[in-house]
């Protein structure tokens, strides 16, 4: 009888530990993704596809939701005071490292923890159809003559830094047209000869490059994008010109090493999958991966890059 009362007690002691653990394990619930710009733009994109590959490695739902405003900060801010038990996580892209210079934004890249690099875009040098520049040295040499319309969009954001790395690399003149809503609306006015020359991604152009209404002249990026192998860099045009923007996912700064080490296995096999690359490609996004430390020192390289920039406009 003793013994059947010990083995009971072992039972319910086993039983007790491993709800205990189960309890404790993560995760155990959806976790938030949080998108720090609009619905159907290229970083809103990037978040739904890569939150959908994470599941498959987390086995709960990722589900992005979208808190957009200043830039971004509004987004990262909110990730940054969250409660850090891994259940929000944020889609980060170029200005949590810009904003801070450009503008009186006091988030930083620091006030988060890196998780994982999941993409990179090439800025390119862009004109409408009917521009009688063909080459980036037909830009560069009216911009030397005269003052060029400029296509930007707000301070501190991507393409704007585009545009004044453009200047400062190649010494042309120019007037900043900012669009704010992005590039979108500014595609659609250097289509419409509001502006001589704008700079985003080849993948925000993509569209408008096969309706013909604009060219790329040149790419700002090491080596020429695969899905544009025609087009050259602007470094093989003589011209150190190089400017990307990038996404990663980041999390509450004092999110448990466990935690996070879950996160950053889920975020590195969804960016390896298959479908997420081929999807980049699909859609003319850049690849790029980079673990929690590499991103570290990227985002703290980018920073000091911007911040030199600043000095210097």
């Amino acid at each position: 009888m003793r013994h059947k009362r010990c083995l009971v007690i072992l039972v319910v002691s086993v039983l007790v530990l491993a709800a205990s653990l189960v309890g404790h394990a993560y995760p155990q619930r959806p976790i938030t993704l949080v998108c720090p710009y609009g619905v159907g733009g290229g970083t809103d994109i990037v978040a739904r596809v890569l939150a959908r590959h994470m599941e498959e490695s987390l086995g709960v739902p990722v589900v992005v939701e979208n808190k957009v405003g200043a830039g971004g900060a509004v987004g990262f801010s909110y990730t940054a005071q969250a409660n850090p038990d891994g259940y929000n996580i944020v889609l980060v892209a170029l200005p949590i490292v810009t904003l801070p210079v450009f503008q009186d934004v006091k988030i930083t890249h620091n006030d988060l923890r890196p998780i994982g690099l999941v993409n990179g875009d090439a800025a390119a040098i862009i004109v409408r159809a009917n521009s009688p520049w063909q080459t980036l040295e037909d830009l560069i040499e009216a911009g030397h003559s005269r003052q060029l319309r400029i296509g930007t969009t707000s301070p501190g954001a991507a393409w704007w830094i585009g545009a004044q790395i453009l200047k400062q690399q190649t010494g042309i003149q120019g007037v900043d047209i900012p669009y704010a809503a992005g590039a979108a609306p500014m595609l659609t006015a250097l289509a419409g000869g509001e502006i001589e020359v704008a700079t985003c991604s080849a993948a925000e152009a993509t569209s408008m490059l096969e309706s013909g209404e604009v060219r790329i002249l040149a790419v700002m990026s090491e080596e020429r994008l695969p899905f544009f192998p025609d087009i050259p860099t602007c470094k093989e045009e003589g011209y150190d010109v190089t400017f990307s923007t990038w996404r990663g996912i980041m999390a509450p700064k004092d999110t448990p090493d466990d935690i996070a080490a879950v996160l950053e296995e889920a975020v590195k096999e969804a960016a390896h999958t298959e479908a997420f690359r081929k999807f980049l490609y699909d859609n003319k996004y850049g690849f790029e991966y980079l673990n929690p430390k590499e991103f570290k020192d990227f985002m703290d390289a980018q920073f000091a890059i911007f911040t030199e920039i600043k000095e210097d406009l």
